[in-house]
């Protein structure tokens, strides 16, 4: 808006230039008129000239700026950016995750800058946990990119956009955990996303996950939390 402003302003300069040339040649003397023209002729391409540069400038800008990218990532059993798995009394001692209805996850990726992030991607990985291949059903545009052992459970998911996040908007991607499981006597459970763009440095976001059995207290979603919304 303000390089937009700025051209406004130089193309009505332009104007009032052509219009001073005008008035000149008509109130100067015959013999004067061609050397005025000529003149200010030579001020309006290098007028010109030192326009397009700027044009030139701002496009590049436009191509080589930095985004700057935050994350969130909700599931339906818990608050934005504090995975939590609601499990029932009888899987409490168990690897299986049920029921399948809390395994569909939001992750919503947001472009704070004004230049847009060219080849976006992301890679999702999970530490102590691992999905059944058996079920492995990620969901458009995502393909497992590394397996826990030779079973081929899947460990690390990755996606990839198919156009830039402009500046200032935000990307929507649904991933299906269907088949997540804990690794038995793993350590802590941790989903770490790690945002990716062309000519931006990737950044690893840790997400410790919690395992609660129904009636848990403090699960509800209405519940305050002092987790920032993006990150």
């Amino acid at each position: 808006m303000v390089m937009l402003t700025f051209y406004a302003f130089m193309l009505i300069g332009l104007a009032i230039a052509v219009l001073v040339i005008v008035l000149v040649w008509l109130t100067s003397k015959s013999d004067d008129r061609l050397t005025v023209v000529a003149n200010w002729l030579a001020a309006g391409t290098l007028a010109l000239a030192f326009l397009a540069g700027l044009v030139a400038l701002q496009a590049y800008a436009n191509a080589s700026g930095i985004p700057d990218l935050k994350v969130r990532f909700s599931l339906p059993s818990g608050h934005p950016n504090e995975p939590r798995f609601v499990i029932s009394e009888q899987v409490a001692y168990s690897s299986d995750i049920e029921p399948a209805t809390q395994m569909m996850a939001a992750i919503t990726v947001k472009n704070d800058s004004l230049y847009a992030a060219r080849w976006p991607a992301l890679l999702v990985s999970f530490d102590h946990m691992a999905i059944d291949r058996r079920q492995y059903s990620a969901g458009p545009g995502w393909q497992d990119t590394e397996s826990l052992d030779e079973e081929g459970d899947a460990v690390t998911l990755q996606w990839v956009s198919a156009g830039p996040i402009h500046g200032k908007t935000y990307r929507h991607i649904l991933l299906n955990l269907a088949g997540l499981y804990r690794v038995p006597n793993g350590g802590q459970p941790t989903i770490n996303i790690r945002l990716i763009a062309d000519g931006y440095r990737p950044r690893d976001v840790p997400f410790t996950v919690v395992f609660d059995t129904e009636g848990t207290p403090g699960i509800s979603p209405g519940a305050p939390t002092k987790t920032p919304e993006w990150l």
